[in-house]
C-alpha cells in the first residue's frame, strides 16, 4: 500500500498520462482521471460528463475550480496525489481558516443535491472526499490550541458556523477553545470580537453553555446534605422534599406560610 501510495504522488503535476486537467483562473494543474473518480464520487461524475452544468467536464476534459482561492485548488490536487497538503497562510487564523475551507470543499453533497440538472451544479461547493474532510479536521483540531487571540477565534468561527453542517467537529472545537480561554467570551477583556459572532451564529453560544454547565455527577452531595421529606411542624399537612440544615435559620412552609427553626423541621423528617 504504502509503495502504492509513493508511486502515485510521482504523478503530481506531470503530464505523463494524463487524461484531465483542473484550472483555476490562470493556472492548469494535469490531473488523471482515474485519481480523480478514486477519491470523490462528484469528481468522478465530472470526469464522465454527467454533469450537465457551465463547466461541460466531460466534453472539454477540463474542471474549473475559479471560485476557489488559487490556494485551495493547489491543497487540493496536491491530497489527491500525496494525501496531505501544505498549509496557506501567513497569519495563524488564515491558517485555521485554510483547514476550514478545505473540510467544507471536501464535505459529503447534500442528498438534495444529487443531480444532474443544469444549474444545481454550478453553486456546490462540496466534492465528497472523506479523506481530505478528515485529514483537514484533524489539522485544524491540532492548530486551534495554538490560538492566542480572540479575534481569530471569531474569524475562522464565522467560516466554520457558516458551513455547521460540514464542520460539526470543527464547531466544537472552537466552542472548546473558547471556554478554556474565558477571557475571550463576552463581557471578559477581549471578548468583543466573539460577542458579534454569537450575535449571528447563536449555536456556537448554545455550544458555549453546554461546555460551561456543570455535571452534577461530578459534583454529588455529601452524605449530610442529601434531600429529605419533612412534613410541617405546624401540622398543616404540608409535605416538602429538600435539605433543611438542622442549626441554620428559620425555614417556612410553603402552604401555611409558617416559619420554623431547622431543628423543629429535623423532627418531622418521614421514616424512609
Amino acid at each position: 500500500m504504502v509503495t502504492f501510495c509513493e508511486g502515485i504522488s510521482n504523478f503530481l503535476g506531470s503530464a505523463d498520462l494524463s487524461d484531465f486537467t483542473i484550472t483555476c483562473g490562470g493556472h492548469k494543474w494535469p490531473v488523471h482521471r482515474l485519481c480523480l473518480s478514486l477519491h470523490s464520487s462528484v469528481l468522478a461524475k465530472a470526469c464522465n460528463g454527467d454533469f450537465k452544468a457551465r463547466y461541460l467536464e466531460g466534453q472539454q476534459k477540463t474542471y474549473d475550480f475559479s471560485e476557489y482561492p488559487k490556494e485551495t485548488v493547489a491543497a487540493l490536487v496536491r491530497y489527491l496525489y500525496n494525501f496531505d497538503y501544505e498549509v496557506h497562510g501567513e497569519e495563524h487564523g488564515q491558517r485555521m481558516c485554510f483547514h476550514v475551507a478545505l473540510a467544507i470543499m471536501a464535505d459529503k453533497v447534500p442528498k438534495a443535491f444529487d443531480d444532474h440538472e443544469e444549474g444545481i451544479f454550478a453553486d456546490m461547493r462540496q466534492y465528497d472526499i472523506p479523506g481530505l474532510k478528515t485529514l483537514a479536521t484533524e489539522k485544524f483540531q491540532a492548530t486551534v490550541d495554538e490560538t492566542q487571540h480572540a479575534a481569530e477565534l471569531a474569524e475562522v468561527a464565522i467560516v466554520a458556523y457558516g458551513a455547521e453542517a460540514a464542520t460539526k467537529d470543527i464547531c466544537k472545537a472552537i466552542a472548546t477553545q473558547l471556554v478554556k480561554h474565558e477571557s475571550s467570551l463576552p463581557g471578559r477583556e477581549e471578548g468583543e470580537p466573539i460577542e458579534t459572532v454569537l450575535q449571528d451564529y447563536p449555536q456556537l453560544a448554545v455550544e458555549i453553555i453546554k461546555l460551561m454547565r456543570p455535571k452534577v455527577s461530578e459534583y454529588p452531595r455529601p452524605p449530610e446534605c442529601v434531600e429529605k421529606i419533612y412534613t410541617c411542624p405546624m401540622g398543616c399537612g404540608a409535605k416538602l422534599k429538600a435539605y433543611i440544615p438542622n442549626n441554620k435559620g428559620d425555614y417556612t412552609c410553603p402552604k401555611c406560610g409558617q416559619d420554623r427553626w431547622g431543628q423543629n423541621w429535623a423532627r418531622c423528617v418521614q421514616s424512609s
